[in-house]
């Protein structure tokens, strides 16, 4: 952001947050959010692999995970893909009309790509280095943060000209209208129009939204599943059921005994399946099947499937890595613990420390630090979602896990 309008971006910010506040956190527009993202899930499962060869018919999210030519073997049909890229754009094609709108998305058809590129370098971005060094992936981050501003700046222009009635900027928003946009959106432009900022100064905010609303979660699905499917495969090779990696000590906890021996897929599909339901409809037009139907109870998957909660819990704990960046609003003085001080080597490594915090300096909270610390967690470094399920059978808490921007430090 230009450095003559900080300023102005600190006193609306309050507004900003606000929009925030009232369209992705209460209803009923975080209802409205979830409905048309369960609308695009439901449309757009069935092709999550489609099976096509040619890249022109293949969807968006297919053509950016180098997907092989289709195979077959004795178990059907297969492709090979970086399931990595995979999710993370399937999630994001899925999830983002709800905030953007289809109209951006569709007119910037790289934008994730851009996004990806710009994320795998966050941390030499974030050091504000020239374009001149020779680190091939920080310089094209650099160009993808170009453009990803340039589109930005382009849609910020198209939501000032469809509110005040003016030509748009180019021939691709001619159709776009103030009503084929979302409330959040407009909520967001309403704001920087009556404070005067420009839409040049709007892209940078506005990127670091779309960086933070795909950043984390849309990798932690990837994690969830592979871990989920890892431990099933090993525990199938292995001949231990359930017992695979990733469970045994603490398995079957608050469940029935019935279901140890089966993998956690296998438990997992048994738990999801009352409130996530695929229906293959009759034949239409003779022969031409219709796509599966999938519908989907989300109320009944929040509050009535603990395993997969404790699955939530557990990706979040192992494979989030998040940090917190906390300001320091007065002085202060931390001292660590004896406990603590015990767990540095060297000399007076047994001497508590003391650290001194000055108002208006950044500390950094790393949640790697307590998510894999043996004095919580039982063999932290093993996945276990077990660890987080209730005897009772009552739906796992977080805890003391937080993550994205959140931290409770346990007692």
């Amino acid at each position: 952001m230009p450095a003559k309008y900080k300023d102005s971006y600190a006193q609306m910010q309050s507004e900003l947050m606000a929009t925030i506040e009232h369209h992705l956190l209460t209803d009923p527009h975080l209802q409205e959010m979830l409905d048309i993202t369960l609308a695009n899930a439901s449309r757009d499962l069935p092709n999550l692999v489609s099976f096509v060869d040619s890249m022109v018919d293949q969807t968006p999210w297919e053509r950016v995970s180098n997907v092989s030519m289709p195979g077959e073997d004795a178990r059907g049909a297969y492709v090979e893909a970086s399931l990595s890229s995979l999710i993370k754009n399937f999630i994001a094609q899925t999830a983002n009309p709800s905030l953007f709108g289809t109209t951006f998305l569709e007119n910037n058809p790289s934008l994730f790509t851009w996004l990806w590129t710009v994320d795998a370098a966050f941390l030499l971005l974030s050091t504000g280095a020239p374009r001149f060094i020779p680190i091939p992936r920080l310089t094209s981050a650099q160009i993808a943060r170009s453009r990803l501003l340039h589109a930005f700046t382009t849609f910020q222009r198209a939501l000032d000209a469809a509110a005040t009635g003016n030509p748009p900027p180019s021939p691709e928003w001619r159709d776009f209208t103030a009503d084929n946009v979302t409330p959040f959106m407009r909520a967001r432009s309403e704001i920087y129009r009556r404070h005067g900022f420009p839409p040049s100064a709007r892209a940078p905010p506005e990127l670091a939204l779309l960086w933070a609303m795909n950043a984390n979660a849309n990798s932690l699905v990837f994690w969830l599943l592979l871990r989920i499917y890892s431990s099933s495969s090993s525990a199938e090779a292995s001949g231990e059921g359930g017992k695979g990696e990733g469970e045994g000590e603490g398995e079957g906890e608050g469940e029935g005994e019935g279901e140890k021996g089966k993998t956690l897929l296998a438990r997992l599909r048994k738990e999801i399946a009352p409130y996530a339901r695929a229906r293959q409809p009759p034949l239409a037009f003779g022969s031409i099947a219709e796509p599966p139907e999938i519908t989907f109870d989300v109320p009944g998957l929040m509050t009535r499937c603990p395993l997969l909660r404790a699955c939530y819990i557990e990706a979040l704990r192992l494979d989030s890595a998040p940090w917190a960046l906390k300001k320091v609003m007065q002085d202060c003085e931390i001292t660590e613990s004896p406990e603590d001080a015990g767990l540095g080597g060297g000399v007076g490594a047994q001497q508590p420390e003391t650290y001194r915090l000055r108002k208006g300096e950044y500390a950094d909270v790393a949640f790697d630090l307590h998510f894999t610390d043996p004095r919580y967690w039982e063999e932290p470094m093993r996945w276990r979602p077990e660890r987080h399920l209730k005897e009772d059978g009552g739906m796992p808490e977080l805890g003391s896990v937080r993550a994205y921007g959140e931290y409770l430090i346990p007692a």
